[in-house]
C-alpha cells in the first residue's frame, strides 16, 4: 500500500498537469489584484496591506480563481482512473495488488493533491504579499464563518481560508474522480462537479436557504449568514457522496479487469 501511495503522488506532483493548476491559481490571484497593486504604486496612500490584497486575490470583484476552483483542482489527478482504464494498465495493477487498495490510494492521492493545488498557491501568495505589502489594511467588513477570528487575528483568518481551500480542493477532486468512473471522457468528468459548486443557488434562493451556497465551501464569507457547520458540513457531504460513488463503481468495474 505504501508502495502503491509513493507512486501515485510521484505520478501526480512530478507532472505537468499539476504544474499547470499552479500556475493558473497563481495567474487567477495575481488577475485579481494587479490593479490594487498598481493603485497602491501610483497612489502611496492606497498601499493597502497584506490581508486587504490577499483577500482581492482569493475572491475580489475582479478575481476569476474562485470562478473556475472546481476545475483547477480537478486537473492534475482526477482523470488518473479514467486513463489507467482506457490504456489498460489497470489490468497490470489489478495482478500486482488487490482492487481495494488501489481504489483506497487512488481516492487519498487525488484528494491530496486536489487540495494541494489551491493550498500551496494560497500560501505562496500570502507569502509573497506578506513580504511587499507587511502593514495592515482594513479591507471593508468581513462576515460568514469564522469572520469573528478576523477581527481578533487577520492572520490567523487568512490561514483558516488557505486550510478550507485545501478541503475545498480534496473534495472537488474527489467528486471529479468519481464522475470519472462513470463517464468515457475524461474532459466532461471535470463539469458536473462545476455545476455542483454553482447551480445549487438558484434552487437554494426560492427556499430563503442561501447560505447553503456550495459557493461559501471555497470562500465563507460569501453569505453573512454561513457558519462553520454549514460550511464543513458541505464539505463533509460532498466528500462522502464522492468517495462512495468512485468507490462502488471502481470495485463493480474491477470485475472485469480481473
Amino acid at each position: 500500500m505504501k508502495q502503491l501511495f509513493k507512486e501515485d503522488f510521484k505520478r501526480a506532483f512530478f507532472s505537468y498537469p499539476y504544474l499547470i493548476a499552479i500556475l493558473l491559481t497563481l495567474g487567477g490571484c495575481v488577475y485579481g489584484l494587479y490593479e490594487e497593486l498598481i493603485v497602491g504604486m501610483e497612489q502611496p496612500h492606497f498601499n493597502y496591506g497584506y490581508a486587504y490584497l490577499f483577500l482581492w486575490a482569493h475572491d475580489g470583484p475582479r478575481g476569476v480563481t474562485g470562478l473556475v476552483a472546481p476545475l483547477l483542482v480537478a486537473i492534475p489527478f482526477a482523470s488518473s482512473y479514467y486513463l489507467d482504464k482506457k490504456s489498460g494498465f489497470l489490468k497490470y495493477i489489478y495482478l500486482r495488488t488487490e482492487r481495494r487498495k488501489y481504489i483506497i490510494s487512488r481516492l487519498f492521492s487525488n484528494a491530496v493533491v486536489g487540495g494541494s493545488v489551491l493550498f500551496f498557491s494560497f500560501l505562496i501568495l500570502l507569502a509573497v504579499l506578506f513580504i511587499l505589502r507587511p502593514g495592515p489594511s482594513d479591507p471593508g467588513e468581513i462576515s460568514g464563518a469564522f469572520s469573528s477570528v478576523y477581527y481578533q487575528n487577520e492572520l490567523a483568518y487568512l490561514f483558516i481560508l488557505i486550510g478550507i481551500s485545501f478541503l475545498f480542493g480534496a473534495t472537488f477532486a474527489t467528486l471529479s474522480l468519481a464522475v470519472s468512473a462513470y463517464v468515457n471522457n475524461q474532459y466532461i468528468a471535470i463539469v458536473p462537479p462545476f455545476f455542483v459548486y454553482f447551480l445549487p443557488i438558484f434552487i437554494l434562493n426560492i427556499f430563503s436557504l442561501d447560505y447553503l451556497d456550495p459557493v461559501t465551501t471555497y470562500n465563507p464569507g460569501h453569505n453573512v449568514y454561513a457558519t462553520p457547520f454549514t460550511v464543513l458540513g458541505q464539505l463533509f457531504l460532498f466528500l462522502t457522496v464522492g468517495i462512495i460513488l468512485f468507490y462502488t463503481r471502481a470495485m463493480k468495474e474491477g470485475e472485469e479487469h480481473i
